[in-house]
Parts: C-alpha cells; sequence; structure tokens
C-alpha cells in the first residue's frame, strides 16, 4: 500500500549520487569525488590563424617577387632583399613557433594541455601536457618582424610604412604649414 502512495521524483533519482555526497558531509568516512569528464579551455587565442597565414605566404610571395625582380635586372641586387627573408624566417621561427593557440585543463586539474602552432601557422596535431607546477613565466615576446597592417608587401616596406605612420601620429601640430614652422627648422629634413 505504501509503495502506490510513495511518489517518484525523476531529478532526485537522476542526481541521487550528489544527494548522498551533499548529505554526507556529516558522516565520519571519507569518499573520493569523481573529476569532471569535460575540458575547461583556459587560453583561447583571439586571432586568426588563417589571416596570419596568408600575410605570411603574401609578404613571402611578394619578398620572392620583388627578389626576381631585382635579379632580372642584375643578379647582385638580390642580396637587397636579405633583410627581407631573414624578417620572414624570424617570424616563423621565433614568434610563430612559440605561439600556443590554445590552453586547456587537463581533466585531473594538475596538469595543462598545450596546443601550439608550427613554422607555417598551421594548429599542431600534437598536444603538450605539462605540470601545472612546472609553468613559469619567461616574459613576453613582441612581434617586431612583420607588420599585418600592410597586406602583400615585403616586411621591410610595411616595417618602414609602419614607422612612418606611427611617427605622423606623434606629430600633435596637425597640418605642417610653412606659417607654423620655426625659423630655424625651415630648410631642415
Amino acid at each position: 500500500m505504501f509503495e502506490k502512495q510513495r511518489v517518484i521524483d525523476p531529478y532526485l533519482e537522476e542526481h541521487e549520487e550528489d544527494n548522498l555526497i551533499l548529505h554526507g558531509y556529516y558522516q565520519n568516512n571519507y569518499s573520493k569525488a569523481k573529476m569532471n569528464k569535460h575540458v575547461k579551455y583556459i587560453y583561447q587565442n583571439t586571432y586568426n590563424l588563417s589571416h596570419v597565414r596568408f600575410q605570411l605566404f603574401a609578404s613571402t610571395f611578394s619578398t620572392a617577387l620583388a627578389t626576381a625582380a631585382l635579379g632580372m635586372i642584375h643578379p647582385a641586387l638580390c642580396g637587397m632583399m636579405l633583410y627581407d627573408y631573414y624578417l620572414l624566417a624570424a617570424f616563423s621561427t621565433q614568434i610563430l613557433n612559440k605561439t600556443v593557440h590554445s590552453l586547456m585543463m587537463h581533466p585531473d586539474k594538475m596538469h595543462v594541455i598545450m596546443n601550439r602552432c608550427n613554422f607555417m601557422g598551421f594548429e599542431t596535431e600534437a598536444r603538450n601536457i605539462a605540470l601545472i607546477r612546472n609553468i613559469d613565466y619567461r616574459g613576453e615576446v613582441k612581434n617586431e618582424y612583420l607588420s599585418f597592417e600592410y597586406t602583400g608587401l615585403p616586411p621591410s616596406i610595411a616595417k618602414l610604412m609602419n614607422m612612418t605612420s606611427s611617427e605622423l601620429k606623434k606629430d600633435d601640430r596637425g597640418d605642417v604649414q610653412f606659417d607654423s614652422i620655426k625659423e630655424e627648422e625651415r630648410g631642415n629634413f
């Protein structure tokens, strides 16, 4: 008779284990808690890797094209593009190779799963697992090799244009007219 009168709550039946853990707080025995099975993202890069790859490939293509054009004029002029190749190689090895694309918490909560980029800007398949206590801060690395503001230019020209635009932004005089220039500064470049 009592079995028929009992009300069955499906929510309590689904969460019976949680209920036992909550009511087991006042007991004197210990139980090991179950770990979460889902992966928690700690850090996900905000930039789009396809944009980084496109910028790298466009700069590489324009540098190779400029090298070929200079080589057709005179073979010794190809050496002028060495700085551009240095900037491209440094961006690939110093920035892209060391960039962590995503950082996830391991289900055991003691390790971190890191996913890096390779030298071409693609996300690697291999995921490194590191113990949290072994991670130390090494500093901030700034990208001073490849500018993302000017697409399709060789890195040295984009760097010069970026430096020029930053100098123009610092100038608070506005439009420079002949009357606003001091007498001792006229004629100086």
